[in-house]
């Protein structure tokens, strides 16, 4: 009895067994952690949470580990416990497929209700005139500290002297660092800061020291770049020459005319690489010091990162940032954080630097990142700053505008005497046929740059000629050039420090290239798998489509790296879910961007979208804020949830999914 029972047991095991290696299996596709970041004090613990997905995965098995076992411990369920000050990252790494996803975790010690921990200041980068003062205020954290007492200082006193109140004065053109330090644990914050011109001062306009160099006729070799959006890096590919070769192209140009050389650009110069926007733009920014730029126009990409990141790249730049017609909509006044004009000399020649950015271009920036500005028509504004800067001392008045040139009117165009635009990516080196003024709008990404030989004669008090020219510098031109060695130390030190290790980062090895256009549908159909793993978890919407709009630049096939796909897809732009009316998707929304219906597993175009729908019903669409921000597609749109985390921007989508590129896109 026993050997028969024995036996139907066995059976029913094999049974079993053979159902099992019936199921297919269910591979895991991602892991994601809730926290991305965790504050632990000394001794304080807190579990970390992962999402392995999808959520019928066979295999749901993850192993924990910690780089620095000394700043904190992981235990095998996910529980950090901290040791010791520092900041060290925990990993969870999947069983099956090794699919990771990492947590920040920085360790401090335990407030002491009656020690400083801390202090910060009310501006960490501040922007003033000489002649002006500002106040800084010091907050001493925590509010129960006993000791509160702070000292402060200035790096170069020169420039700006602090009190021992925290009074500014600005007393020269520069910049500094202000610091304020406890005096219970020397702890410091700092802010930094930029000291323009007074231009309420027409005294301050000129050099007096080039008084004797005002006879006979001068020469004066304007240069300018626009639209450079961070192009860095020597890219022969793209015919990008980087910046260690432009320094040298540069350097070489001011040989030629040492005493009159001007360097410029009208705007958009630090959106679109891994290099300048990791580093917020401050790259390019040091970059346009070492290279002896003498003012920037304002572009609405400069706009990207907010108003706060314009203030504190002006804060650190050589030269001053120039917009003469933003206009703050509540007062009906240009704002008061950037100049409408500079002056410097040249060869003995009084210049001045007129800046401006193209009327209504608010509508080409995101929405909340302008809102309450106009940027007005700038003829007005300009055709009265040359009459000022003429009537107080100006020679020449050179114009920088961020738009085309071709939008210049005759009076704006008229009242200078040279004018660089950009803005629209394309080479324009003759001017409207409304105005004579000579009028240059080199190419995007240093591939060009503007250039304007003009001559003055103090006899005549005018302009006696004026050329203008596009000047190639595109790689196949300068590539011989040897990188400047000054510029490539700068550049290497923020490679080192701050780019290399997020840049070069490889995500899918020996890929296949995505082109530029094939890349908004490669992102909408990643961003729909996005939401549906992540945050429709429970199948609530039934999305329509997914819209976007371009991209920047194309994928080449190879190791396909982070900054390789940031380059593509630089912008901050948060996902939007949002619902429209049918009838306004085929209409409204259908002349504009890239378009993956899902339930079609397909791209359609614009034209076609009213094949799917009902124009009567309502449905769900996954977007990016730009569009969802920008009229008129605002007007139809209604927002039903955002998700502006860091894993929900476009770059960080395509890169969690781009390892199975191209088996895993329609």
């Amino acid at each position: 009895m026993k050997k028969r029972y024995f036996a139907l047991v066995l059976l029913g095991c094999l049974a079993l067994s053979a159902c099992d290696f019936s199921i297919s299996k269910i591979g895991v596709t991602v892991v994601d952690l809730i926290q991305s970041e965790v504050t632990l004090d000394i001794s304080e613990s807190e579990t970390l949470t992962a999402r392995v997905m999808p959520e019928n995965a066979t295999d749901k098995t993850v192993v924990w580990s910690i780089d620095d076992s000394d700043i904190a411990s992981i235990s095998s369920t996910g529980l950090v416990t901290g040791l010791s000050i520092g900041e060290t990252v925990a990993t969870v790494t999947t069983k099956d497929g090794g699919f990771t996803d990492t947590c920040d975790i920085i360790v401090s010690i335990p407030v002491d209700p009656d020690v400083v921990s801390s202090v910060s200041l009310n501006q960490t980068s501040l922007t003033i005139n000489v002649d002006d003062q500002v106040n800084l205020v010091a907050t001493v954290n925590p509010n129960t500290a006993l000791n509160k007492a702070v000292t402060w200082s200035s790096l170069d006193d020169n420039i700006a002297s602090v009190s021992s109140t925290g009074l500014v004065n600005a007393l020269a053109v520069g910049n500094t660092t202000i610091t304020v330090t406890t005096t219970d644990g020397g702890f410091t914050a700092t802010c930094l800061v930029r000291v323009n011109p007074n231009n309420e001062d027409p005294n301050n306009f000129w050099d007096d020291s080039q008084d004797s160099l005002r006879f006979g006729t001068k020469n004066i070799d304007f240069y300018s770049f626009n639209d450079f959006h961070g192009a860095t890096e020597f890219d022969e590919d793209n015919s990008e020459p980087g910046i260690k070769k432009l320094s040298t192209y540069l350097k070489n140009a001011k040989d030629n005319n040492p005493e009159g050389f001007v360097l410029t650009s009208s705007g958009d110069m630090w959106q679109g690489s891994a290099d300048s926007n990791i580093t917020r733009g401050r790259l390019v920014n040091d970059w346009m010091n070492l290279a002896d730029f003498s003012a920037m126009a304002l572009g609405n990409h400069e706009f990207d990162w907010t108003i706060n990141i314009i203030n504190a790249n002006q804060a650190t730049a050589e030269f001053p940032f120039l917009a003469c017609n933003i206009i703050e909509d509540d007062t009906n006044q240009p704002v008061n954080w950037v100049e409408p004009f500079t002056t410097i000399t040249k060869n003995g020649v009084h210049i001045g630097i007129i800046g401006a950015i193209g009327e209504g271009i608010t509508s080409d920036i995101l929405a909340s990142n302008v809102e309450g500005l106009t940027f007005a028509n700038p003829e007005p504004y300009v055709v009265s700053w040359a009459q000022y800067l003429r009537n107080n001392g100006a020679d020449v008045v050179l114009y920088l505008l961020h738009d085309t040139v071709t939008n210049i009117s005759s009076l704006e165009g008229n009242a200078v005497d040279a004018i660089f635009g950009g803005h629209s990516h394309e080479g324009q080196s003759s001017p409207s046929s409304s105005y004579s003024t000579t009028a240059i709008q080199a190419y995007s990404n240093g591939k060009d740059v503007g250039h304007i030989d003009l001559t003055y004669s103090f006899t005549n008090e005018s302009v006696t000629s004026s050329e203008g020219e596009i000047l190639d510098t595109r790689s196949f031109r300068i590539s011989s050039l040897a990188d400047d060695p000054e510029t490539t130390s700068m550049y290497q030190t923020y490679l080192d420090n701050e780019i290399s290790a997020i840049k070069d980062e490889v995500r899918l090895p020996n890929g296949q290239g995505i082109e530029k256009s094939d890349i908004p549908n490669v992102y909408n159909q990643y961003a729909y798998r996005y939401f549906k793993e992540f945050k429709d978890t429970t199948d609530a919407y039934e999305i329509f489509m997914v819209q976007m709009n371009y991209a920047r630049s194309a994928i080449a096939s190879g190791d396909i790296t982070y900054g390789m796909i940031y380059k593509a897809l630089p912008f901050d732009n948060a996902l939007y879910l949002v619902s429209v009316r049918g009838s306004d998707i085929s209409g409204t929304l259908s002349d504009y961007g890239i378009f993956y219906v899902p339930s079609q597993s397909s791209q359609i175009s614009g034209s076609s979208l009213y094949n799917y729908l009902t124009p009567s019903e309502t449905y769900y669409i996954l977007t990016v804020d730009y569009i969802a921000l920008k009229y008129p597609y605002c007007n139809v749109m209604n927002v039903v949830e955002t998700y502006t985390e860091e894993n929900a921007l476009p770059r960080n989508i395509v890169s969690r999914y781009i390892p199975g590129y191209p088996t895993n896109i329609n």
